[in-house]
This record gives C-alpha cells, structure tokens and sequence, in this order.
C-alpha cells in the first residue's frame, strides 16, 4: 500500500522482487481504495550488488560528529531504524562511505523520515576524490523514498563519503544513502 497523496513526481519503491528473464513482469493498481486511484508509471530497476550500494545508519561504515539519536517514531525508514539530530552549527555530522567497486559516475540517493519538524534545508555533502558538493534538501516531504542527490564520480578504492550536517532549521534525519552506477 501507498498512500499518493504524498511524494508527487517522485519514484516510490514497491520494494524487491525476483524476476526470471523469460518470465513475466507485471505490476497492478486495484481501485480498492480510500479514494481517487492514479495510474502513472512503473520502473523496474535491476539491482546489481557491485555497482548499486547502500549504506544504512547501522552499516560499520558509518560515522558520526556529535550525539545523534536513534529513533523509530516515524514510519518509511530504512533498516531498523534512523537517527536524527536537532538543528545546529554545521559541526555535527553524519557520514556514510559506500564501497564501490568499480570507477564511474554515479547517481548518489539519500532517504529519510518526512514530517513538520524536520529541515526544509537539510544538507548533504557529497565528496569524491576532487572535491565536495553540497545539495539542500526539504526533509518535509518525501518521506520513505530515495530521493537523488544528483550524479557524481567515484574511483574503485578511491574517497566515497555522502555526509549530512546539522546546519539548518529544523530536525535532519540520518537514514540510508545508496550510489547507483551509471555507466
């Protein structure tokens, strides 16, 4: 279930499934609902362990700049649980390093736990071996999605690191990033 009157013009994961090459691929909306139904579109994505990668809040490769506090209070999280922080300075950070295994550019997702007391100015910095780049994000709204952090180089065996500050107005939540390879 899904509730559409959230995350407008953005992809909602249905979750993983197993599909055969040969076999049938089919996703359905039934009109059993609290309301009007909207049909737009599916995307199936092929996951491939080496060249899609996420880095949940309680993965070993994770650090962390400050006291965060791990929460459950919000449905649409990644994993067991998320971990959040209450607006602040810019010196306390959350970091995830993603191990990629193959040099390339990649499209580099964030996700967390929308609701009112969260920043509408959440920033993620997302560092490569050349340098840093930061994107706001409004951690009001989509909620329990990946949301695109833009599209980014990484090098096998290189810096990979996608980390959030707490410079901003409201509650930042610290869930899970995931890089996906492009080419």
């Amino acid at each position: 279930e899904v509730n559409q009157q959230l995350n407008n013009g953005v992809w909602v994961s249905l979750g993983k499934h197993s599909f055969t090459a040969a076999g049938t691929a089919q996703v359905s909306l039934s009109d059993n609902a609290n309301g009007l139904v909207i049909a737009d579109a599916v995307k199936l994505v092929y996951i491939n362990s080496q060249t899609d990668v996420v880095v949940d809040n309680t993965d070993s490769n994770t650090s962390r700049v400050g006291s965060w506090t791990v929460s459950t209070n919000t449905a649409g999280y990644y994993g067991t649980n998320y971990e959040y922080r209450t607006a602040g300075t810019g010196v306390n950070k959350f970091t995830w390093s993603p191990v990629v295994s193959a040099s390339g550019t990649y499209e580099v997702f964030a996700r967390w736990t929308a609701f009112s007391n969260r920043a509408t100015n959440a920033k993620y910095t997302v560092t490569n071996n050349s340098g840093s780049s930061t994107v706001e994000v409004n951690q009001q709204l989509n909620n329990g999605v990946w949301v695109s952090l833009g599209k980014h180089s990484f090098t096998a065996a290189g810096t990979a690191q996608v980390s959030l500050s707490d410079n901003a107005n409201g509650l930042v939540i610290a869930d899970a990033v995931r890089v996906v390879l492009q080419d």
